[in-house]
C-alpha cells in the first residue's frame, strides 16, 4: 500500500508538471476526463516473450495501481505489425485499447511497402517513448571481421556477404541493406524470424553477420562467438561491459538511425487522456524498481513526450528515405 500511495503521488507531481508545461493544449477543457472506465489494453505487434513484450508487461503492471483499472498485454503478430496496425485502426477516439510501435511501423515499412497501407502516422498520437534501440551490427567470429574496412575486404573473398535479417520492410532489413549499398558490398539476404534467431545463424557460422539489439547478444558476445561491427548511430555503444562499438558514422557511413519504440493511440483522443497517460508512464519509468528493471534488461529509457516523438519520426523518415534508395547495388 505504502508503494502504491508514493507512486500516486508521483503521478501528481509529474501530471501536475506536465499540465503546466503544456497549457496551450489543455487550457480548453477545464473538467477532468472520467478514463479509464474499463480495463486498458497494451496491444504488441511482436512475440510473447520478446524483448518489447516483456517490457510492455512490466508497464502494464506498473500502471496498474496508478490508472486504477487492470492492463492487460495482447500479443498480435504479423506482417511485421502491419495486421496489428490494421485492426486497430477500428479503433475510436478514448479508445481503452493503446499500441506500442516501433520505428518500422511507423515509418520504415510505409517507405518499403509498394501497396496501399490502412494506416498512416497521423491516424496515431504519440503518447510517450519506450526506449532507445541501439541497432548493433555482428560478425561470426572466426570471420575476422570487426569493423566495415574488415568486412569490405572479406565480402571481396566471396561471392557475396551473406548477411541474416528479419522481413521485407524490418528496420533490420533495411539497415543492413542500406549501409551494404554505400559501402558498394554485394551481399545475400537470410530471412529468420526474428533478431535473435539471425544472431544465433551468425554466432554459429550459418550467415556471416547479422544486426541484432544488444539485450539479444549479452550470452553471444560472452562466449566470443560474435563480435560487434558497429553500431547504427552518430555515437559509439558503450553499453557492453568493456566493450565500445564504434558508430558507422565515425567509419565513414553517415547512418544515423537509432531505434525506438513508443506507445500510441487513436488520433482525436482527449488531450487529456494523452496527458494522464503520459504522467502515469513517465512516473513508471522513473521510479526504482522500473530503472534496475531497465539496468537489467540494458533497456535504454527514452521517455519522450508527443512532441518529441513526432519530430523524431520526422527525422527518420528522411533517414530511412535515403537507405531504401541502396538496398539493392546497381
Amino acid at each position: 500500500m505504502r508503494k502504491i500511495a508514493l507512486l500516486l503521488i508521483m503521478v501528481l507531481i509529474v501530471g501536475g508538471l506536465f499540465a503546466a508545461g503544456n497549457q496551450e493544449t489543455t487550457s480548453a477543457t477545464s473538467t477532468e476526463v472520467a478514463w479509464p472506465t474499463q480495463n486498458v489494453t497494451i496491444t504488441v505487434p511482436f512475440v510473447a516473450g520478446g524483448a518489447a513484450d516483456i517490457i510492455a508487461r512490466k508497464i502494464a503492471t506498473m500502471s496498474e495501481p496508478l490508472l486504477g483499472k487492470p492492463v492487460v498485454v495482447v500479443n498480435r503478430v504479423g506482417a511485421g505489425g502491419i495486421i496489428a496496425l490494421t485492426e486497430y485502426m477500428k479503433e475510436k477516439p478514448n479508445t481503452h485499447n493503446i499500441l506500442l510501435l516501433g520505428r518500422a511501423q511507423s515509418v520504415t515499412i510505409p517507405n518499403v511497402q509498394t501497396n496501399k497501407l490502412a494506416y498512416s502516422r497521423d491516424d496515431l498520437i504519440p503518447i510517450i517513448g519506450i526506449e532507445n534501440i541501439n541497432f548493433v551490427l555482428f560478425a561470426n567470429a572466426k570471420t575476422g571481421i570487426h569493423d566495415m574496412e574488415s568486412l569490405k575486404q572479406y565480402a571481396s573473398t566471396k561471392k557475396s556477404l551473406k548477411y541474416g535479417t528479419t522481413g521485407a520492410g524490418t528496420d533490420i532489413a533495411v539497415l543492413q541493406g542500406g549501409l551494404y549499398g554505400l559501402a558498394g558490398v554485394k551481399a545475400e539476404a537470410v530471412t529468420y524470424g526474428g533478431a535473435r534467431e539471425a544472431v544465433l545463424n551468425a554466432a554459429n557460422g550459418v550467415v556471416d553477420v547479422a544486426v541484432a539489439a544488444p539485450t539479444s547478444v549479452i550470452d553471444l558476445l560472452a562466449d566470443g562467438s560474435v563480435v560487434p561491427v558497429g553500431v547504427f548511430s552518430n555515437e559509439p555503444y558503450t553499453g557492453f561491459e568493456g566493450i565500445t562499438v564504434p558508430s558507422f558514422a565515425s567509419q565513414g557511413y553517415d547512418i544515423n538511425a537509432p531505434g525506438l519504440n513508443y506507445l500510441a493511440i487513436r488520433s482525436g483522443t482527449d488531450q487529456q487522456i494523452v496527458d494522464k497517460l503520459y504522467g502515469v508512464f513517465s512516473t513508471v519509468f522513473a521510479s526504482e524498481e522500473y530503472q534496475e528493471f531497465a539496468k537489467n534488461l540494458l533497456v535504454d529509457i527514452n521517455g519522450w513526450d508527443s512532441k518529441k516523438m513526432t519530430q523524431y519520426l520526422d527525422e527518420q523518415d528522411q533517414v530511412i528515405k535515403k537507405l531504401v534508395q541502396y538496398l539493392e547495388i546497381k
